[in-house]
């Protein structure tokens, strides 16, 4: 019997590219749905790191000066006022992994008038970021 998340929703970067699934206010997996990142009180955290991501707002993620890294088209996307770092939470145990999910179409892009310059493997911390 199948034991993952119900609902997955994608999640695009600026060139309106699939780069990730958010099972809301939980988990954060990459396109290939490793779990990379998980969710506590709207916001992110690096699996691979324990450190924070930035808020994610519906299925919007923003990094640290409150822009957008990765959005969902069944989301508004407008700029945010630079958040508050939380304190570090508890990491959860790891999901159960998804089932393959079909490929979603490719959204048009947002006007938005700030989109971060982090990519999202480095704002979930896949990768090293530039900033640290």
């Amino acid at each position: 019997m199948f034991e993952g998340p119900d609902v997955l929703e994608p999640v695009f970067n600026t060139r309106c590219e699939l780069v990730g699934w958010l099972e809301p206010g939980l988990n954060v997996f990459d396109a290939s749905l490793d779990w990379v990142g998980y969710i506590v009180d709207g916001h992110a955290w690096s699996v691979r790191t324990g450190r924070w991501a930035g808020p994610v707002r519906g299925s919007i993620c923003l990094d640290k000066k409150g822009r957008t890294v990765a959005w969902n088209p069944g989301n508004t996307v407008t700029d945010k006022e630079p958040p508050f770092e939380p304190p570090r939470p508890t990491r959860p145990p790891r999901p159960v992994r998804p089932q393959r999910q079909a490929r979603p179409p490719r959204p048009e892009r947002p006007s938005i008038s700030s989109w971060s310059s982090l990519k999202f493997e480095e704002w979930i911390g896949i990768v090293r970021d530039r900033w640290r």
